[in-house]
């Protein structure tokens, strides 16, 4: 007994020992393939050995991996298609890409992943092989290959949680959603607590890191990313919540009538006959006309009643794919029949469950633009809050500056609660603070000293720099926003919460040429452009949020701009300007009366 106890006992400490040596072993040698582990950072080291040992990666000539090289678009895509495991086998015979020609290396990587979806090329034919790729492409990427698009992200999770990086305006709005996933997923996390770094050249070693992670976490990533593949529908890049899911038949898809009612159409269904009528409010005759369970249809039908019992409507009669049906209450329509009918185009798009619909005859996001048109005759209260922080750079100095004000407005009419404030390296100093009351062309001005108000013209008011609501001056930016939506860089992000109600989020990203035929002309008298201003970059984002109603409730303008002071040899200044408009009670008819009796 105790010979075969002390052989068991050896066997152990034997396999122990080998073991040990194994592990001790690994953290001193190469990975396998990979001569330059020593080069790498400390947090990659594992990921770098893991990949090397089920040949992903392997070195160069020299046996080098090159840890912290940037890596070029063939280099990330041929990592992509090995760890990924998709198919490099029935390439075409001729190459997709000019500059990725049969005899290159990465052809077959290149190809397998152009025929995935992963990857396309960056124009002109060519795939861009020898071009550096940047952390966001890597997140679309993989957002790719899950097969989930950038609207089912943001349709079901917002974008909100990307404002924790200072540097989201940073990221391209094709690549926020991926970002998004990827994050959330710990496929990737920021270069550091606060910063993602967008636009930062991806490492091989970043690469492997990413990758060690997704491997390790691909069932649950799958998991994750296939709730996400609900149908999604947009109507002119607007999102549309569907409260029941749609269906596909045979590639056709099936989505509530309902959806239309959100195009700006109307939509009737009788429940007693089982007809549905949908039709245009602008064109007699952009409508159709469906029976649940029955393929027969009347389309384009211009008479006033109903064509189902009009005999002269027989040459409108057509034969659907797939019949209406009705699921819980919830009528199902063919999307390809009616959108044909009503003068629409779309894009289905089955892989990614996306449905595209567009009105060529409306602007894009028309819940943005409607909503923004509805200001141009705003009832309501408001309160706005313009903050400004300027850094002179050679003196370190900090400027502040602050100014609210809040108020009440029914057509010409309007309130004002101003108070202006300034500070000087944290020195504050309160410039102003006065109520204001516009009736007409009069304005009467609160005097805080006697409690009295005092009467005066508008010219007169700004003679006095007199802070005050003129509407007239915000309707002229409205429209001259609206004469300009067509040309602004708009993208929906989303729902978020705002004060506790869910609400459309949209950024529009106003470039220079824009931003300056904005400005009124009396802002531009002394001749300067804002490129003259700011002529060392300028960035300015405005953020609208939209309810449910269609009510605009906030607009919020950030801006970030640097100087170059010419007449001051080094010196530079950095000014950060946030703008916050909140409205309220919108509609509501406020009393609005001259304080002087």
């Amino acid at each position: 007994m105790q010979k075969r106890i002390t052989g068991n006992l050896l066997k152990t400490v034997t396999a122990v020992l080998i073991a040990g040596n194994m592990v001790m072993g690994s953290a001193t040698v190469q990975a396998a393939g990979v001569s330059d582990l020593n080069k790498s950072s400390t947090y990659a080291r594992e990921a770098i050995q893991w990949m090397a040992n089920n040949n992903i990666i392997s070195g160069d000539k020299q046996g080098n991996f090159n840890p912290r090289q940037s890596i070029t678009r063939a280099e990330l895509i041929t990592l992509l298609v090995k760890a990924l495991d998709i198919d490099t086998s029935n390439l075409p015979a001729t190459a997709t890409f000019s500059d990725v020609p049969a005899s290159h290396w990465a052809f077959k990587y290149v190809e397998a992943a152009n025929r995935a979806g992963i990857t396309s090329g960056t124009g002109s034919g060519k795939f861009g092989i020898s071009s550096l790729t940047t952390r966001e492409q890597v997140t679309t990427m993989l957002l790719n290959y899950l097969s989930v698009s950038k609207e089912a992200i943001v349709a079901e999770q917002g974008l909100d949680d990307l404002l924790k990086f200072k540097d989201e305006g940073k990221m391209s709005d094709w690549a926020k959603a991926s970002i998004k996933f990827a994050v959330s997923n710990n496929i990737m996390s920021g270069v550091s607590a606060d910063s993602f770094s967008p636009s930062g050249k991806a490492t091989k070693e970043q690469i492997a890191v990413i990758l060690y992670k997704f491997l390790n976490s691909k069932d649950s990533i799958e998991q994750n990313a296939a709730a996400l593949k609900k149908v999604v529908v947009t109507y002119n890049d607007d999102l549309i919540k569907l409260q029941t899911p749609s269906k596909v038949i045979e590639n056709d898809i099936m989505i509530p009538a309902e959806v239309f009612s959100k195009t700006g159409v109307k939509v009737d269904f009788d429940s007693q006959v089982g007809i549905i009528a949908i039709k245009s409010l602008t064109a007699q005759d952009k409508n159709i006309y469906m029976n649940i369970d029955n393929k027969s249809a009347y389309v384009n039908y211009a008479g006033s009643g109903n064509p189902i019992s009009d005999p002269a409507a027989q040459d409108k009669l057509v034969t659907l794919n797939n019949a209406p049906e009705q699921i819980s209450g919830v009528v199902l329509v063919p999307a390809k029949a009616v959108v044909d009918a009503l003068g629409f185009t779309m894009e289905w798009n089955a892989k990614l469950n996306l449905l595209k619909i567009k009105d060529s005859t409306i602007p894009k996001n028309p819940q943005l633009y409607n909503a923004m048109k509805s200001m141009l005759d705003y009832k309501g209260e408001y309160s706005s809050e313009l903050i400004i922080n300027m850094k002179e750079n050679s003196s370190n100095m900090n400027i502040g500056m602050n100014m609210s004000i809040s108020g009440a407005i029914n057509g010409n009419n309007s309130t004002s609660n101003s108070k202006f404030t300034m500070s000087f390296d944290g020195e504050q100093e309160d410039l102003m603070d006065y109520q204001t009351i516009n009736i007409g062309d009069k304005i009467y001005v609160k005097n805080p000293e006697t409690d009295s108000w005092n009467t005066y013209t508008r010219s007169q008011a700004e003679e006095e720099g007199i802070l005050y609501t003129d509407l007239e001056a915000d309707r002229n930016e409205m429209l001259r926003l609206l004469d300009v939506y067509g040309k602004m860089n708009i993208s929906n992000e989303g729902k978020t919460i705002l004060n506790g109600e869910e609400v459309s989020k949209y950024q529009v990203r106003l470039n220079m040429e824009l931003l300056q035929g904005l400005l009124s002309a009396d802002m531009l008298e002394y001749g300067l452009g804002l490129e003259d201003i700011y002529n060392n970059g300028l960035d300015t984002r405005m953020f609208i949020y939209v309810n449910s109603l269609g009510q605009l409730v906030k607009q919020s303008i950030v801006i970030y701009g640097s100087i170059d002071m010419d007449e001051m040899e080094g010196s530079s200044a950095e000014i950060n300007m946030t703008v916050n408009n909140m409205y309220t009670n919108i509609g509501k008819e406020i009393e609005i009366v001259s304080p002087i009796k």
